[in-house]
């Protein structure tokens, strides 16, 4: 008869599992002023930013991404990682200095000296982007060793189609169209000529 209040225990007893699981992982994660507290040192003070100097991306466009890193504290870094992403339809042509590539993400790793800045190139080739897409992003970030990021950019630029009036030449269908009326109208003056030379 006591079985039933069994339950209600073991549920009671996991709820607060969980809850020691979520605080041992958020003491894993402090914040700044947690951090300092813990005689840790805080992150590293840097901006980043990332342009391809371009409004507008269409199929066969070649485009160097540029992301900047600053160190706007007075001490130096760990080494970092920097990455940037790859969007769909993006095939990877070069980059500056090298970085290795994988899982649609450039990653390079260098400390950066207080006040310093370092600029990360990466040139792609626009391909086939599928449909949904109607902007392409690059996203660049630093990161502590560990991985945790400490600041991020975002570039997003307007994915330009050959239907919505690109850069491709007439279509196909165009072209048919014109020599049909073009033949037509020769057809029909060839007889108006051949009308009036009979009367």
């Amino acid at each position: 008869m006591t079985a039933p209040a069994a339950a209600p225990r073991s549920r009671r007893a996991a709820s607060l599992s969980i809850v020691a699981a979520a605080l041992a992982c958020s003491a894993t994660w402090p914040a700044p002023a947690d951090a300092a507290r813990a005689g840790k040192p805080a992150p590293p003070s840097l901006s980043i930013s990332v342009d391809s100097g371009r409004k507008t991306l269409g199929r066969g466009d070649r485009v160097t991404y540029r992301t900047e890193l600053k160190n706007l504290g007075a001490r130096g870094t760990a080494p970092l990682q920097i990455t940037q992403t790859l969007a769909p339809g993006m095939k990877l042509l070069s980059t500056s200095p090298k970085g290795s590539a994988a899982n649609g993400r450039i990653r390079w790793t260098r400390p950066l000296p207080g006040g310093a800045a370092a600029v990360f190139e990466t040139t792609v080739e626009i391909g086939d982007v599928p449909a949904r897409y109607t902007r392409l992003a690059a996203v660049a970030c630093a990161a502590e060793p560990a991985g945790r990021p400490i600041v991020c950019s975002t570039r997003a630029d307007r994915v330009l189609r050959a239907a919505s009036g690109g850069r491709s030449g007439p279509s196909w269908y165009l072209i048919a169209g014109t020599v049909v009326l073009a033949v037509a109208v020769a057809g029909g003056l060839a007889a108006l000529v051949r009308g009036v030379g009979r009367s």
